[in-house]
């Protein structure tokens, strides 16, 4: 016989669920802000929360089984990668193993001190899938942090970019994520989602996938080809090219938009199973998970791949800027593609997913070296000057001794 869930004392106990996704976190709101500190104390910025409203938790079907506390809007759910989960285990902030667990805040401060005594609370089964389908739900809004900045970007080139990938069939990637985004938010106000409104966009689903991974692949297939072996020449005609002709940066962010589609979607689903086919709420939860882990390890895949081969091609060698007059247009495209890597990572959450944290090196990494290379380049008796090594823009010459200097310096010289 399975143990209800009783209402917990708001004052005193706090309620962690620990699912795949993260964890749900009920309780007073001191104790929760209190607790999802700790959390953070170990996880770092890694940790990502958002609150939970009545409407989420109805959308999930909680409350009709039970888990009424969930939905008092004291709830929060934090989403964590696997290593974080880990190791908040090992430092026993978050119970071990999954399940519905809780704990008395002994401190009269309601401030977690020490290792944390969880309870293991038995639920019955209709309370366990109601949960998991709540987490379900966090996860999908949870996996994107931001559209709208992506929306604004490529509002006027999405039928280009869509050409330039073949990727027409994702149709109107704008037009379908604000359908579904007044759907979404219609739902959360009326507590319901029309068969007529359903039906409206049950068929959207299929194309949506197969325009993301369209999306993906005319990325991929763009940069990959990278040789780092080119010159720096070689190199910057590539790197212009993907950013102005090729448009990878508003590719990325169409990639966004369509994935929260996608999710949004995924939502809307879950909300029609729930209200016509509860019997197969748990598969259709699963399912989505299946959905979730496949974007995850798909825009991982994609954000190393871009990452590590700019990694490599954008290093600028000290001798590159005494060859290359066209080095700070370089520069600025190099910059300009890590940084349309960086807003994709941070729209897909890229610390909280645990992908590797690329960076193009800079100009100031390769000064160390800059000796060396002048030295093979030039023969013995190289000399440069201190505030030569400082200012690497300038460009280098052979000086009145025959020693490499800056321009700077030789006028100073004479």
């Amino acid at each position: 016989m399975s143990e209800e869930l009783t209402p917990i004392d708001a004052a005193t106990e706090l309620t962690v669920n620990v699912e795949e996704e993260g964890v749900l976190v009920v309780g007073a709101p001191e104790v929760v802000d209190s607790y999802i500190r700790r959390i953070r104390d170990i996880s770092g910025d890694e940790a990502k929360d958002v609150g939970l409203d009545a409407a989420g938790v109805a959308t999930a079907g909680a409350a009709a089984a039970g888990v009424a506390n969930i939905a008092m809007q004291r709830g929060r759910f934090v989403m964590l990668s696997p290593n974080s989960m880990a190791n908040l285990r090992k430092y026993n902030v978050v119970p071990a193993g999954n399940g519905y667990n809780r704990m008395t805040v002994v401190d009269s401060a309601k401030q977690f001190r020490g290792q944390l005594a969880w309870k293991r609370v038995p639920i019955g089964p209709s309370q366990v899938a109601a949960v998991q389908m709540l987490a379900v739900q966090m996860a999908l809004k949870t996996a994107i942090a931001s559209v709208e900045e992506a929306v604004e970007r490529v509002e006027d080139k999405v039928d280009e970019v869509l050409a330039l990938a073949k990727a027409q069939v994702a149709g109107d990637v704008i037009g379908n994520h604000g359908v579904l985004k007044r759907l979404d938010s219609e739902v959360k106000r009326n507590d319901s989602l029309p068969t007529a409104d359903w039906e409206s966009i049950a068929g959207l689903g299929p194309g949506l996938e197969v325009g993301i991974e369209r999306l993906r692949a005319y990325i991929t297939q763009k940069v990959r080809p990278l040789d780092a072996d080119n010159s720096v020449q070689d190199r910057a005609v590539v790197v212009h090219k993907l950013v102005a002709d090729n448009k990878i940066g508003e590719a990325l962010q169409l990639l966004v938009i369509a994935e929260q589609s996608l999710f949004l979607w995924q939502q809307l689903r879950l909300r029609r199973v729930i209200d016509t086919d509860p019997r197969n709420r748990e598969a259709v939860a699963v399912s989505v998970r299946e959905v979730l882990r496949e974007q995850v390890a798909r825009d991982g895949e994609l954000w190393n791949a871009i990452g590590k081969e700019m990694e490599t091609y954008g290093r600028i060698a000290p001798l590159d800027r005494v060859h290359f007059f066209g080095i700070d247009k370089f520069k600025q495209d190099v910059k300009a593609l890590q940084d349309d890597l960086d807003a994709f990572g941070a729209a897909r959450r890229m610390q909280v997913l645990g992908w590797e944290d690329h960076k193009v090196p800079s100009v100031q990494e390769t000064i160390s070296e800059i000796g060396t290379q002048i030295s093979r380049t030039w023969g013995t008796g190289v000399k440069l000057g201190e505030k030569g090594m400082r200012s690497l823009g300038g460009r280098f010459q052979r000086g009145p001794s025959g020693d490499v200097v800056t321009e700077a310096e030789d006028k100073q010289a004479t």
